[in-house]
Formats: C-alpha cells, sequence, structure tokens
C-alpha cells in the first residue's frame, strides 16, 4: 500500500479496500488520505460499516484529505461503539478545524471512556473556540488525570482569562503532571 500511494495508484489502492482481509483495507485506507485526493471520500465513508479497526484508520484517512465535507459523516461516528473509533473520528474532526462541531464534541467530555473524554477535550483546545472554556474548567475536576492534564492544556491553548483561578487550584492536583500542565497553562 505504501508503494502504491507513492505511485500515485488510487485505483489499486480502492480496489484493495475490499479485500478480504482487514489488514489491506486498514492500510489502504490510510494510504488513500495520504493521496490528498477528495475524490476518494465516498470509498472511505463507504468502510464506516466495516469492523473497528477498518472503520478507525477510515475515520483518521479522512482527517489527511481536509476536506471538510465529511463533517456530518464523522459525526455520525462519535456514537460508535468502539472507543477508538470514536478518538479518531474526534480528532479527524479537531483537525478539520470546523468549528461547527463543537456542541458535538462538548456531549463526548462526558463519554464513560477516559481516552475518548481526553481526545475531545484537545479537540476543543485546538479549536479555539472559547466558548468551551466553563466545560472545560468542569474537566478539571475529573477523576482520571490524563483527562484533567488535557483539559488544563487546552484551557491554556484558549488562553481565557477567566480558567486562572480553576488552574490555580489545580496546582495543588496530586499528579504532578497535572500540576506542571496547570503551571503552564
Amino acid at each position: 500500500c505504501v508503494v502504491l500511494a507513492r505511485l500515485g495508484e488510487k485505483a489499486a489502492l480502492c480496489k484493495l479496500l475490499a479485500d478480504k482481509e482487514e489488514d489491506a483495507r486498514a492500510t489502504a485506507a490510510r494510504a488513500l488520505g495520504n493521496l490528498g485526493d477528495s475524490s476518494v471520500i465516498p470509498e472511505l465513508i463507504r468502510l464506516f460499516e466495516d469492523n473497528r479497526f477498518v472503520r478507525w484508520n477510515a475515520a483518521s484517512a479522512l482527517g489527511n484529505l481536509g476536506d471538510r465535507s465529511v463533517v456530518p459523516e464523522l459525526i455520525k461516528l462519535l456514537a460508535d461503539k468502539e472507543e477508538d473509533v470514536r478518538m479518531s473520528a474526534v480528532e479527524t474532526l479537531g483537525n478539520l478545524g470546523d468549528r461547527s462541531v463543537v456542541p458535538e464534541l462538548i456531549k463526548l467530555l462526558l463519554d464513560k471512556e477516559e481516552n475518548v473524554r481526553r481526545t475531545a477535550a484537545e479537540a476543543l483546545g485546538n479549536l479555539g473556540d472559547r466558548s468551551v472554556v466553563p466545560e472545560l474548567i468542569k474537566l478539571l475536576l475529573d477523576k482520571q488525570e490524563n483527562v484533567r492534564r488535557t483539559a488544563a492544556e487546552a484551557l491554556g491553548k484558549l488562553g481565557d482569562r477567566s480558567a486562572v483561578p480553576e488552574l490555580i487550584k489545580l496546582l495543588l492536583d496530586k499528579q504532578e503532571n497535572v500540576r506542571r500542565t496547570a503551571a503552564e497553562a
């Protein structure tokens, strides 16, 4: 797949999307995303019906294309039953820079999975929409240290001074990396 991508063999890669081996389908999806050709979007979206590994790779590949037309399809993946698929969709949405997804990402700050909450906080920080500051402040109380640390980091990126009192409180966190990130923020 890597060689096919380097050669720009879109047709051969698209054919691999139907391969019986999941690794071939997932690798082909990634390679197609690296081609930067938005014409493969429909093929990649069809992979959202595949297994979790392929769905995860397809969502990531769509992010590499940088085409915001995929946002509605990625939003559907935010409800996926698999944590890594939701994380991939969140990360891709954050990288596409479309602030219209902020309400959907805020919902994931309450996800049962720590890594989804963390990824959502990171994506919200990357989008630069200061309206999320109150939601990220709530996340500073999360049970999981990586979530608290990422929320602090996101608040630092947003640069909203209203978060300073809560970040100061985080300087007393029991985890050193959380305290350090709060200080940097």
